[in-house]
């Protein structure tokens, strides 16, 4: 099995998914990342400036100068390169005191700090690690200041080996959220396309006949569009029966013409090939009229048929071809140009044309055609004559085939039976009533094109 150039709309749907979720995933990931980051810096500032508030606790000004004297506050401090380093250092520059743990470590004195200033600088400002420097002016006993800046320092081991657990267990969590989130999206997915999977073993089995149409109860996003496959189906299916029914009815009316031919052929009297030429243009009347009609469909057309142009075209042809009775029948025609019909213009005129002839046949001077579109997109046609009108009790029987109410008047008695078909397998309405012009009312009711507005 070939797929579609679309590819699988499982597939899009679920690559967009995970799309979705790895962006969500990655960017929710970094800003918690940050956040963490930027929270530790923050816990790194306060655990050095302590350092420094407990140095400050420990200073003694001596002769020399500020210094710490006796046991060391921290004991990383006493430790040679234990990660943790103090100094003490003079404005300008030099060194004042500085603890054990700077032993090996770098001899430049760090920079000194304006008096009440404290800085805390990073990694990438200082090149070894994390460092606050703090400034101030010490008052003696004598009333002296002693200015100096007091420095602390750390390398970033502990705080990169914190980042480091936290991004192992941040983005091991996201990533096992990650994969039950898909997973449960695959789900959710499968169960919301199901209705689709429906549908397509539906339509096999209604292509391998073993249903007659689609089930009515799929979601609203679907149901239009299995209410229209269902039309169409049903549609289709009136074309092939009409088709066999117009294959028996060319069978039964040829059998008579052909009999009669059949006679003169064995008759060698000349007289009857006038009949016999009557009867071979009876036959091609009668595949021309079959043929036609096996042809027609109920599909929708595009934009249809404009009724108006179609009923001007058959007004003008009957005027003609009923012109020789006398007084001319004059056609009124009440709606509006834009009015159309959903189907072929073929159709159109098999229907109008029929419902016209039946009217010019009967009326004496006048036939009155109107039309509209309810706001529900019901499309009406009347047609009016002022005729002798249809009796109450033969207007049913004027729809089956074969029936003349008046047998001096030329008709085969299939025109109203041929209207009543299409309109049948339009799945509309025909109502025979008496019309304001004394004549009969035809009334035919069609579903429109849908989504028109009324008019």
């Amino acid at each position: 099995m070939t797929s579609s150039a679309g590819g699988s709309l499982r597939r899009r749907l679920l690559v967009a998914a995970i799309a979705v979720t790895l962006l969500a995933l990655v960017t929710i990931g970094l800003a918690l990342e940050a956040a963490f980051r930027a929270s530790a810096l923050d816990a790194q500032r306060e655990r050095l400036l302590g350092q420094v508030y407990t140095l400050l606790a420990a200073i003694e000004i001596g002769p020399q100068g500020p210094a710490l004297e006796g046991p060391l506050p921290e004991p990383r401090l006493g430790q040679p390169r234990s990660g943790l380093y103090a100094w003490l250092v003079a404005p300008d520059g030099g060194i004042l005191w500085r603890s054990t743990s700077t032993m090996g470590h770098d001899t430049r004195a760090p920079p000194a700090a304006a008096a009440g200033e404290s800085r805390f600088e990073l990694p990438a400002e200082t090149g070894r690690g994390f460092r606050l420097r703090y400034g101030l002016d010490w008052e003696t006993a004598d009333g002296e200041l002693e200015r100096f800046t007091v420095v602390v320092a750390e390398n970033d081991r502990a705080f990169a080996a914190q980042m480091g657990g936290f991004r192992r267990r941040l983005w091991g969590w996201l990533g096992a959220g990650g994969l039950l989130l898909l997973g449960f999206q695959a789900g959710l997915l499968r169960w919301s396309l199901a209705p689709l999977r429906r549908v397509r073993r539906d339509l096999a089995a209604l292509e391998q006949g073993r249903r007659e149409r689609l089930a009515e109860d799929y979601p609203l996003e679907i149901a239009e569009l299995t209410r229209r496959i269902n039309t169409l189906v049903a549609s289709e299916r009136r074309r092939a029966t009409r088709h066999r029914e117009n294959l028996d009815n060319l069978a039964h009316s040829l059998k008579t013409p052909l009999a009669v031919v059949g006679g003169v052929l064995d008759d060698p009297d000349p007289s009857g090939l006038a009949e016999a030429r009557e009867q071979i243009g009876r036959i091609d009347r009668s595949i021309d009229y079959h043929v036609r009609r096996g042809s027609l469909g109920a599909a929708v057309t595009g934009e249809g048929t404009a009724v108006r142009a179609v009923a001007e075209r058959l007004g003008r042809t009957l005027a003609r071809a009923y012109g020789h009775r006398g007084a001319p029948v004059q056609l009124e025609l009440d709606c509006r140009p834009e009015l159309r019909f959903a189907g072929s213009e073929d159709e159109l005129m098999e229907l109008l044309g029929n419902l016209l002839d039946n009217a010019f046949k009967w009326a004496r001077s006048r036939v009155r055609v109107t039309g509209w579109q309810e706001h529900d997109g019901t499309l009406t046609v009347v047609v009016e004559d002022d005729g002798p009108g249809i009796p109450d009790g033969v207007r049913e029987r004027v729809l089956e085939r074969g029936v003349r109410l008046d047998q001096q008047v030329p008709g085969q008695g299939i025109g109203l039976a041929l209207v009543a078909e299409l309109v049948r397998d339009r799945g509309g309405r025909l109502h025979i009533a008496e019309g304001a012009l004394g004549g009969a009312r035809l009334t035919v009711e069609l579903p429109g094109i849908p989504d028109r507005p009324p008019l």
